[in-house]
């Protein structure tokens, strides 16, 4: 997700993190407005922690939304701005320690969707206006008792409002692969993740449908704030 840094900034190594409690109802379902974390998982360890409040919850999909000044957990290599490749060698490791970032000028609203190996972003401008759709290739959610969790594989794809696309980060999926971070069975998945996200692209279907162009942030939802146990709730994936 190396695009996305230009949306955050360093903030400080974390000590400790604000509470606010979970809300999911009594169906397992989050209810609108509420708290979920989206967690990068590896290896059993946190390597990033999104929180984000909750659009909607089919059972199936969750939509989620992320704002200028949410407070992020990440790998303090990717929070130092290390080079990416780097980044990968300490995530490789399974050695790396946590703090901050704190969005700015950006709203993310994003779609975990059911059984597929990638998530969508919608990146909007303080504008209001959609700057892109960002296409995270990552394991299948699962859900915890706090969110969702996933692992991210690296290469991404950018959609653009005017129908172009771009592939993200595919040197950096090469050496990720050269580094054991993608198995041949996660490439193969990958791989046929690919067609299925670029179809709903060129279908505008799910995330990508017209109706999400004019879709604003609920000004009443107060910023989203991680809970104590973001780093320590056993790993889903």
């Amino acid at each position: 997700m190396r695009c996305l840094a230009h949306a955050v900034r360093a903030y400080r190594t974390v000590a400790s993190v604000k509470v606010e409690v979970m809300t999911p109802s009594g169906s397992g379902r989050f209810a609108p407005g509420s708290v979920a974390v989206r967690r990068d998982m590896f290896r059993g360890k946190v390597w990033s922690a999104w929180p984000g409040r909750v659009v909607h919850d089919t059972g199936d999909e969750i939509a989620w939304v992320s704002w200028s000044g949410t407070e992020l957990t990440g790998n303090t290599s990717w929070i130092s701005g290390d080079d990416s490749q780097r980044r990968l060698e300490v995530k490789a490791s399974g050695e790396w320690s946590l703090g901050t970032r704190v969005l700015t000028d950006v709203t993310f609203l994003g779609f975990q969707l059911p059984d597929v190996w990638f998530s969508v972003l919608l990146l909007f401008q303080p504008s209001g206006e959609l700057a892109i759709w960002y296409v995270n290739f990552e394991q299948p959610y699962r859900r915890t008792p706090i969110g969702i969790d996933t692992c991210d594989y690296i290469i991404d794809l950018v959609c653009n409002p005017d129908g172009t696309h771009e592939w993200k980060d595919e040197e950096d999926y090469a050496h990720g692969r050269r580094l054991g971070l993608v198995t041949d069975t996660q490439h193969a998945e990958i791989e046929r993740a690919k067609d299925q996200a670029f179809a709903m692209f060129e279908q505008h279907t799910g995330p990508f449908d017209e109706r999400w162009l004019t879709w604003r942030l609920d000004p009443t939802w107060p910023v989203p704030v991680l809970p104590d146990n973001a780093t320590t709730v056993p790993a889903a994936v």
